[in-house]
């Protein structure tokens, strides 16, 4: 399911369900669709992390993180 649960932001939802279920090179991929679709990256969650807050406590988390700043 792609809908947002409650009053979270739809595209960090999106980004969240992403990062769970790619590898690496596949979320490279959907990243460019999903920023070229007008899709905010950056988007937050309710506390106000984005998901590249989250990920850099994850043991694989800098391989995504380098691919948000290559896109950049």
């Amino acid at each position: 399911n792609m809908q947002a649960y409650g009053d979270q932001s739809e595209d960090f939802h999106i980004l969240l369900k992403a990062y769970r279920g790619m590898r690496p090179g596949d979320f490279k991929r959907f990243l460019d669709f999903f920023i070229e679709a007008g899709r905010n990256p950056d988007a937050t969650d309710k506390s106000g992390k984005s998901l590249w807050d989250i990920v850099a406590d994850h043991r694989q988390g800098a391989d995504f993180i380098e691919i948000r700043r290559a896109i950049q």
